[in-house]
């Protein structure tokens, strides 16, 4: 699990491993470093697969503060949104709302008008995207 590339392989083989396999994939997965977008999702989809679905949400958010801190908004906001996390969601609603009263444009505007009904996971962001449509 430790290898850079064979950490899949672990997974596969704890899988067959009735009696501790999943138990110990709980302690290992949330441990492998990821430093890039494709192994986060990698390991988000690899802990989707077996129901770790709080594991899945804690890569998400991780992820999407490394976005952000990296002034990545829109990025950071497709990572908030697949971590479900709906503070997380609304504080960077703000972070568009606050760059668009600066500045008179937003970034990602394509993002916010294929939202759908992710949107509905903030109110401020359900008021960004109606205002984004408007203007």
């Amino acid at each position: 699990m430790g290898h850079n590339s064979l950490w899949q392989v672990g997974l596969t083989y704890l899988d067959c491993c009735p009696n501790e396999g999943l138990a110990t994939i709980e302690l290992l997965l949330p441990r492998i470093p990821f430093n890039s977008e494709l192994k986060a999702q990698k390991l988000v989809r690899e802990a989707k697969n077996r129901d770790l679905h709080y594991i899945a949400q804690s890569i998400c958010k991780v992820q999407g503060m490394r976005s952000l801190n990296r002034g990545r908004l829109g990025n950071a906001l497709t990572w908030a949104l697949r971590a479900q996390d709906g503070p997380f969601t609304s504080y960077l609603a703000d972070k568009f709302l606050k760059e668009y009263i600066e500045t008179g444009k937003i970034n990602s505007t394509d993002l916010l008008d294929n939202l759908g009904s992710c949107m509905l996971s903030s109110d401020r962001l359900i008021f960004l995207v109606k205002n984004v449509k408007q203007g």
